[in-house]
């Protein structure tokens, strides 16, 4: 049985942290940087497609020679990932890059994908404050929750500005943190539900009475064959859970479908404590296998996922995501669980219906509003919110994604 005592678990998130930035700032080695061969260093929020013509610019600004004859194969990466390896005919390249003779679209035509894998695609020292700005994101949103109850207060909401930052190193490893602060709550009256068992959702008013620290988390992250994808993460996860996991994701280049699963094991946060750092009760252990289709020439998705949610029970989930060309991004999720709920709508039926709006303010990347409309406070077919999440942070090395943004790849 796996079992840590309080203190124990305090002292591994402590130490896993600063441990695996230690292990990102030694581990440090020169990049590619052949004619014929190149790696390309993504941002997080920079789509594939831009990364390769910046790539092929570069080399040309460094006064690399494209023969008539021969390959070039640029192997983009990005925060430890491998996206697909492009192969593009030499000559093509010098006519597209140097004369402008050929389009990002013939060169779509004659590209091969994972033809070779670039080894050796670690990347430079780090010696600059350009080099460190490229590693560090931010944003502030506001998260707006919402949902109905059959007691009083007819309407729940919670509404919460959140801060969060990441910052990127070497070899994979991944550093998050964010702070939340609560402007206005109504949710208190779930405290009273008469339920003996333990909460995983329902004392969410505990959560929001003070600022806290919403994650502290650190992750590595690792593609060790062409197109598998893996992430380990450990730390203050989400708001009220922190513990460590695994992520892995399978997705082929070329095809619609993809699949993946992850594993957590978990403890709850303590709401009574400073910034709910410390943890209480016993360890549990959550996680779900999941497949899903992209929808090619379009901007939806679906994913079916199965397994054991937060509150020991099992069960599954469908969610339909749309996106849009501003960044915004549409996701209704409809769950099932064994779990049966004491109060609210859908409580007989033992669904956990719901509605996520994702609004970038502004065109910005920094600034968001985010909107849920849910049964705030249900306890079963609950999952993890997970930090960075693997199947999202790879949705650009698709084909649809990546053929969406190939027509601008040189602009």
């Amino acid at each position: 049985m796996f079992y840590m005592d309080i203190p124990a678990r305090r002292r591994f998130c402590l130490m896993i942290v600063p441990l695996l930035g230690l292990l990102s700032m030694v581990c440090v080695t020169p990049a590619w940087s052949a004619d014929s061969r190149r790696c390309v260093a993504l941002r997080l929020d920079e789509d594939l497609a831009h990364g390769v013509g910046y790539g092929l610019k570069k080399a040309r600004w460094q006064g690399a020679e494209f023969e008539d004859s021969g390959m070039v194969t640029i192997q983009p990466r990005m925060a430890g990932l491998m996206g697909p390896s492009v192969t593009l005919l030499s000559r093509d390249v010098r006519l597209a890059v140097g004369l402008h003779q050929t389009s990002p679209q013939e060169l779509w035509q004659k590209a091969r994908w994972n033809m070779e894998r670039v080894g050796g695609c670690a990347p430079p020292p780090v010696t600059s404050l350009k080099s460190l700005g490229r590693a560090f994101y931010w944003r502030v949103y506001a998260d707006m929750l919402t949902g109905f109850s059959r007691f009083e207060p007819k309407i729940l909401e919670r509404t919460r500005t959140v801060a969060e930052a990441l910052f990127t190193r070497p070899y994979g490893f991944i550093f998050g943190g964010a702070v939340a602060g609560t402007l206005n709550d109504n949710t208190s009256a779930l405290l009273l539900s008469g339920d003996t068992r333990p909460p995983v959702r329902r004392d969410i008013a505990l959560y929001s009475a003070h600022p806290e620290v919403e994650r502290l988390f650190a992750s590595w992250r690792r593609t060790p064959v062409t197109d598998l994808h893996l992430a380990v993460s450990a730390g203050w996860l989400e708001e009220m859970y922190g513990g460590t996991g695994a992520e892995v994701v399978w997705r082929p280049f070329g095809s619609s479908f993809w699949a993946g699963a992850d594993g957590w094991a978990v403890w709850r946060r303590d709401p009574a404590r400073i910034g709910n750092l410390p943890f209480t009760g016993s360890a549990r252990f959550t996680g779900q296998a999941r497949i899903g289709y992209d929808m090619p020439e379009s901007r939806f998705g679906a994913t079916l996922a199965a397994g054991r949610f937060l509150a020991g029970d099992y069960g599954a989930a469908l969610t339909m995501s749309q996106g849009f060309d501003n960044g915004a991004r549409l996701e209704a999720r409809i769950a099932w669980s064994g779990y049966q709920e004491n109060q609210g709508f859908f409580r007989d039926t033992r669904l956990d219906p719901s509605v996520r709006f994702v609004w970038p303010l502004g065109g910005s990347r920094h600034r968001a509003v985010e909107a849920t409309f849910r049964q705030v406070g249900r306890d079963g077919g609950q999952t993890l919110d997970r930090p960075l999440p693997l199947d999202r942070m790879t949705e650009g090395f698709s084909a649809r994604e990546v053929a969406r943004h190939w027509p601008q790849m040189l602009d």
